[in-house]
């Protein structure tokens, strides 16, 4: 399926400097009033209690090779890890007032050269479904391949899934992130009507899949 695609320029985003306060120094009582920090598991995976931005903290990947925003209405839903090679990550938030849940899927891979990138892509065509090309963004020292889909799936007819996927590859070092951002509205009759709002969501994800930033030293680096 071919879409019309909205591209969106989105300027690089730069984290709130000065002193961050860390998630140790912060009493459990005075611990933000977000699911993020009220999840156990979630609130470990977090740098700090501060936001990097409004509605978002900073999420540093435990292989070291990466860091992004994590909303703070997000909470962990799986997590794999392997050492600093390869780290797995789906968390995710929703809305009863507003009738939607999302989910986002990140896949990190610390030897991914430029070879690998047809691969890449044509794992991430084959589990969205999608058979157009992907939009090349150069965003500082990484490249996003970024493409988007929605489809009912056959076991709900009144249910519109969106896709916005991208495969994010670091142009200094050879790694990169494989990122999924879906949406969709709940199906339960109690809840109000729901409308996705595309252009909303697709600057939402492309603005989440620009706050990857690859670190500039790997760990195999510093220890030479």
């Amino acid at each position: 399926m071919r879409s019309l695609f909205l591209y969106v320029i989105v300027g690089t985003l730069i984290f709130a400097g000065g002193c961050t306060i860390k998630k140790e120094e912060v009493e459990p009582k005075e611990w933000p009033k977000t699911p993020a920090f009220q999840d156990e598991d979630t609130r470990k995976m977090l740098d700090s209690t501060e936001e990097v931005q409004d509605g978002y903290y900073l999420y540093t990947s435990k292989t070291g090779g990466y860091s992004m925003l994590w909303p703070v209405d997000a909470t962990k839903k799986t997590f794999q890890n392997k050492g600093d090679a390869y780290e797995k990550l789906i968390f995710g938030g929703s809305s009863e007032k507003e009738n939607y849940f999302y989910e986002i899927r990140t896949s990190y891979n610390n030897i991914s050269p430029k070879s690998y990138l047809e691969n890449h892509l044509s794992n991430l065509s084959s589990t969205l479904q999608h058979d157009g090309e992907y939009k090349e963004i150069i965003d500082g020292d990484k490249i996003i391949y970024f493409a988007r889909e929605k489809y009912t799936p056959k076991y709900s007819d009144n249910r519109t899934i969106y896709y916005y996927f991208s495969y994010i590859r670091d142009n200094k070092k050879e790694k990169g992130v494989e990122f999924i951002y879906s949406i969709r509205c709940y199906e339960d009759e109690k809840f109000k009507e729901c409308e996705i709002d595309e252009r909303k969501e697709t600057e939402r994800a492309l603005m989440l899949m620009k706050s990857v930033n690859f670190s500039k030293v790997d760990i195999d680096d510093e220890q030479t």
